[in-house]
């Protein structure tokens, strides 16, 4: 792996489009996380976590979102993090212990608050851009992931119709969403405050989709099923008198779950089951 500007060291992650690698900057030996394009599809990948990283940050320097967001630069496919393994204590992990949510809970619900205040107009025009090509998927995953637990006789076509139909009715509704906020992205700094990473797939995304996305997160990962009770609990109180909220939070639910439930039946993971039988009766 050639590296223009920095000093390897060893290799975290490594995909067919991408790498994460822990490196030193040739201009000052800083310690650093970088991710290195290796495709074509790699690279709108780094670009669109690179925007999104970009916008958060900022955000995060104007209002206080409940989390902080590491810097960032961007140089020819390369994505530059600063190194924060001695910095940081995360506050779980995948498939592992998890702490219970009342322990950022608080912290989650500012974000939400100061994501929902932010308006199609304020977006910067290349997270536009891949919401309109994002957009277009929308509808055929929802019919390619119903289509492969039909096949696999894990749902009934009844709620795959019930699924569709809402999909149509309310699936017009969005906001702006981190899109992979679970405790494992979440690390505890020395001070004391929350650093929320991984902001890859965030954008403007179908509305209520972090609520349902880290509740089915957590009962698809980890044993912290009652957390997920709680986080909509929450939501409800808050989020609930708005117009078609349920509706449209079944729309988010209906979406991440059956995406999730073809996801852990694909990794032989039991819990597929757990995810389907929450959206089913919620």
């Amino acid at each position: 792996m050639k590296l223009k500007n920095y000093i390897y060291n060893s290799t975290i992650k490594k995909t067919d489009d991408y790498s994460v690698v822990l490196a030193n900057r040739k201009i000052d030996s800083s310690k650093v996380f970088i991710k290195i394009a290796m495709t074509e599809a790699g690279k709108k990948m780094i670009d669109r976590e690179y925007n999104n990283q970009k916008f958060l940050y900022n955000l995060a320097m104007k209002n206080d979102c409940g989390f902080k967001f590491l810097p960032t630069t961007l140089n020819d496919g390369v994505i530059e993090f600063p190194d924060i393994t001695d910095m940081v204590t995360w506050l779980g992990e995948l498939g592992g212990n998890n702490e219970p949510i009342q322990s950022y809970l608080g912290q989650y619900m500012k974000l939400q608050k100061i994501m929902r205040d932010i308006s199609f107009k304020d977006l910067p025009q290349a997270i536009i851009d891949d919401w309109i090509f994002r957009k277009g998927n929308v509808q055929k995953n929802i019919h390619t992931n119903s289509d492969y637990l039909l096949e696999n006789k894990l749902i009934s076509k009844t709620f795959v119709d019930k699924a569709i139909v809402l999909m149509s009715e309310f699936g017009d509704n969005w906001a702006f969403q981190h899109h992979d906020l679970v405790p494992w992205h979440i690390g505890r700094l020395i001070d004391g405050e929350l650093l929320l990473i991984d902001t890859g797939w965030a954008g403007w995304s179908l509305k209520y989709y972090d609520f349902a996305y880290t509740a089915l997160q957590v009962i698809g990962y980890t044993d912290r099923a009652e957390d997920a009770k709680i986080l909509l609990s929450n939501a409800k109180r808050l989020y609930g008198h708005e117009k078609n909220y349920d509706s449209i939070l079944k729309v988010a639910l209906y979406y991440r779950g059956l995406r999730l439930a073809k996801e852990l039946h694909e990794a032989k993971f039991d819990s597929a089951k757990r995810v389907l039988e929450f959206i089913i009766s919620y």
